[in-house]
């Protein structure tokens, strides 16, 4: 008697990890940027006094200086990778005023990364930090928000704007453009399907408009819809379907961090609730992975994936390091580097469908 051959095939999954990787020789924060041969640049050092950049390299899984001696004393400016896969650094800046310091400037450098050098920029038309940026269709950078921080004897001011400007890296000029119609200390801007300008979050009171849209065509603002949750410091992240994922940040009640998130929905131009995250963040990152989910990390010990399919967000566990105010990456093997606020740098590595096959007669 003769038995057909019957083939069994089952899919599973590797588990997730966190792995640690070759630390920083001193510790940066956000942001930080990839750059176009896979590699990370991080142009904040922790510690305001330094001027000096770093690379990191998936291939070594190493860390490099870069000088930049234009830049000065960075904290609180914007990197924005352009279409020619240069890097524009703009605003930010810690000036030392005898006893007193303030926080922000007009600087713009360009990092080269054929060469690994800095170029001179040209300079804003505002002093501002913490501002968002935004690389338009075009190829210009659409800069808006932001604060000038003043402080001393044990005190300081936040001073937000509602200025705006475009950047274009074409003659290394900046020129100002419609302001706002709020101003916003810590604002979060993306870049729309249809090409206008998502900008969310930062405005001084919950009674002022939560989200506005710039038409880089006409220069005008919309006011959107209210958000779900009024909210400062948050994070917008672009979405594949075109919508916009809105996490965390500062509430008006309080100075604690929320876990709350919303999806701003760009068929209907409104906001929709979308629970919460596992873990209350602020000063967070995100990145989109290969499979359309969204790895979010920093702002406490833990990391999560937000799934679009099913709008659920899914607790990955503590990360190895606390990584306040650090910086998130996609890297060409599909992991993600989370380094930044200690000088202990992780991957995460996503888990790996593997296929058992099984043959019986």
């Amino acid at each position: 008697m003769k038995f057909a051959a019957v083939l069994f095939v089952f899919a599973v999954s590797a588990q997730a990890a966190f792995v640690p990787t070759n630390g920083m020789p001193e510790a940066f924060v956000a942001p930080a940027t990839t750059l176009a041969d896979g590699r990370v640049l991080f142009t904040q050092p922790q510690y305001v006094l330094a001027t000096k950049a770093a690379i990191y390299n998936p291939q070594t899984q190493s860390f490099t200086y870069v000088a930049d001696p234009l830049h000065g004393n960075q904290v609180g400016q914007s990197a924005t990778r352009l279409r020619d896969g240069k890097v524009l650094i703009a605003g930010g800046g810690f000036q030392p005023l005898g006893s007193r310091y303030k926080i922000g400037g007009v600087v713009a450098t360009i990092f080269n990364p054929a060469t690994d050098t800095f170029n001179d920029g040209g300079i804003l038309r505002v002093e501002r930090s913490d501002h968002a940026a935004v690389l338009l269709a075009d190829g210009r950078v659409f800069i808006c928000g932001g604060q000038v921080v003043e402080g001393g004897g044990g005190g300081f001011t936040e001073t937000p704007t509602a200025t705006a400007e475009i950047y274009d890296p074409a003659t290394s000029t900046s020129r100002l453009t419609t302001p706002m119609r709020v101003a916003r200390g810590t604002p979060s801007a993306v870049l729309l399907v249809d090409g206008r300008v998502l900008i969310v979050g930062g405005a001084p009171s919950a009674s002022d408009p939560t989200a506005e849209i710039f038409d880089p065509l006409s220069e005008t603002y919309t006011i959107a819809p209210p958000m779900i949750v009024p909210r400062r410091s948050t994070l917008a992240t672009h979405l594949p379907n075109g919508d916009v994922l809105i996490t965390g940040g500062l509430g008006y009640d309080s100075s604690e961090a929320i876990a709350s998130a919303e999806l701003y929905v760009h068929l209907t131009g409104r906001f929709e609730p979308n629970g919460e995250m596992t873990t209350p963040r602020v000063r967070h990152n995100a990145v989109l992975l290969p499979n359309g989910r969204v790895f979010i990390g920093g702002g406490a010990g833990t990391a999560e994936v937000f799934d679009p399919k099913t709008h659920a967000f899914n607790d990955l566990g503590l990360t190895l390091f606390l990584h306040n105010s650090g910086a998130i990456a996609l890297l060409p093997d599909k992991s993600v580097l989370i380094a930044g606020g200690t000088q202990f740098t992780e991957r995460f590595i996503p888990p790996v469908p593997i296929q058992r096959i099984i043959r019986r007669r």
